[in-house]
């Protein structure tokens, strides 16, 4: 080896030695590539630093992944996959051995793998799942609940952009290549898009898998989350429930706080077994309350017969959401008589299948499980022209009147005219 090279190698191997120290551990992948393997010493010449990439990055992730014993599911520290983000590409494919079969792993080789291995986030093209069932589910359970797509739109194929599609509607991060020169289609030309070229000095050189990587880093900067390009079209096209998410994600959607919703609102339904996390909207609900909003909050009483029936908790863990029942409704019943505008009746008749927030426009629904927590049930929005926000009123309703000796509001008079003296 020429003493030159010895330097590249060394070099190169600094650079791995402080990314590593910097980055998560890259998962391993199992990775079948359909051009020859390139030995570093025939191509050295091609991975000098550009000022604009990372040749490192790629030059790490291709020779790792073919000189390395490599398998999904485990990274170097024995990690489970579960504990990474998963990213899914969606791309066309075309026949084995066909141009476009070549240009996909190309892409997905010397850009979108190297970012992704970069950021420690398992990525994988349908064609690398052996998952059983349908090819068709394993790609609407990777668009609909995965991390992040990322969607190649050269050649304009129309089933990247039907599954692209459907990621927007979900309101999910999505990251968007084309090849330099392809025509942009207008109704995505708005949207930021990573340009590339299959020439080698930039590709080897991680000029656009450095892009996607510095995409990655936004996101996450961001928290994973992302406009909803429909958020303004939303009352239009909504009138069935739409999924977005868990518990964790009610806080904003599509850029509009539920906390603006409430305030916004002439009539805002608040229910749940016991409504810990709708504490934080204290704020908001006093807000509505003196614009004149009529709030009505309705959560379990803690003698409620039934309660011991609706969660898998027993001894002293149900003597202890007791004991938390017993804290968060004396919250509720201090800010009920706040206001003359919010009513507060707790359910001792009676049961609650599911957690809500109505407003006169819109529901948040999450359906209760027996085993488990709320914080990993399925969230459901929907709008006012929805079966499923009707037929949730209508429960609303029956336990509301069937608690009606249970209410709790302001019957103080002096409150009542604070609560004008702030709406004038």
């Amino acid at each position: 080896m020429s003493n030159q090279h010895k330097h590249r190698h060394h070099h190169r191997s600094q650079s791995s030695q402080s990314r590593s120290h910097h980055h998560s551990t890259p998962l391993r992948h199992e990775l079948s590539v359909h051009h020859p393997t390139m030995h570093r010493s025939a191509t050295s010449a091609l991975f000098r630093p550009s000022g604009d990439g990372d040749a490192s990055m790629v030059v790490d992730y291709y020779y790792g992944m073919h000189h390395r014993d490599m398998t999904i599911g485990e990274n170097d520290d024995g990690e489970s996959e579960s504990e990474h983000k998963r990213c899914f590409v969606l791309s066309p494919i075309g026949p084995e051995g066909s141009e476009i079969r070549q240009h996909a792993d190309d892409v997905l080789s010397f850009i979108i793998m190297p970012a992704t291995h970069s950021r420690n986030i398992e990525c994988v093209r349908s064609d690398m799942k052996s998952d059983v069932g349908g090819i068709t589910d394993v790609v609407y359970d990777a668009v609909f609940n995965w991390d992040l797509c990322i969607a190649v739109l050269t050649s304009l194929n129309p089933n990247v952009f039907y599954e692209l599609a459907l990621r927007q509607c979900v309101g999910l991060p999505v990251i968007c290549l084309i090849q330099k020169g392809d025509r942009v289609p207008f109704d995505v030309a708005d949207q930021r898009l990573i340009e590339y070229t299959l020439n080698p000095t930039p590709l080897f050189q991680g000029k656009y898998a450095q892009q996607v990587a510095n995409a990655i880093d936004s996101l996450a900067e961001q928290e994973w989350k992302t406009d909803y390009a429909f958020a303004k079209f939303q009352p239009r096209i909504c009138s069935a429930p739409m999924y977005f998410g868990k518990m964790h994600d009610l806080r904003q959607r599509g850029g509009v706080t539920l906390g603006e919703t409430i305030q916004h609102s002439t009539h805002v339904d608040i229910m749940g077994t016991t409504l810990r996390r709708w504490k934080k909207y204290e704020d908001d609900l006093k807000v509505a309350a003196a614009k004149q909003c009529d709030v009505r909050i309705l959560m379990m009483d803690k003698d409620n017969p039934a309660l011991s029936n609706l969660v898998s908790l027993k001894g002293k863990q149900l003597e202890a959401l007791r004991l938390t029942l017993d804290d968060v409704s004396t919250f509720y019943a201090a800010l009920a008589r706040s206001s003359k505008y919010i009513t507060l009746r707790k359910v001792k008749n009676g049961a609650m299948l599911f957690s809500y927030c109505r407003t006169d426009k819109e529901m948040i629904y999450q359906p209760h499980f027996y085993d488990q927590g709320n914080e990993d049930t399925p969230v459901w929005h929907c709008e006012s022209s929805s079966t499923l926000y009707h037929s949730a009123k209508g429960d609303f309703e029956l336990l509301w009147e069937r608690n009606r000796e249970d209410e709790i509001t302001c019957c103080n008079d002096d409150d009542h005219d604070d609560d004008e003296a702030q709406v004038s």
